[in-house]
């Protein structure tokens, strides 16, 4: 159980950067 919630946790992380990244750029974008 513990390893799978690690996994998920790793994995969220992952995602959750470059979401951000390109949440920025698309704010940006229709800002100009």
């Amino acid at each position: 159980m513990p390893d799978q919630v690690v996994e998920i946790t790793n994995d969220v992380g992952l995602h959750a950067r470059p979401a951000a990244v390109f949440s920025k750029k698309a704010v940006g974008f229709s800002s100009e």
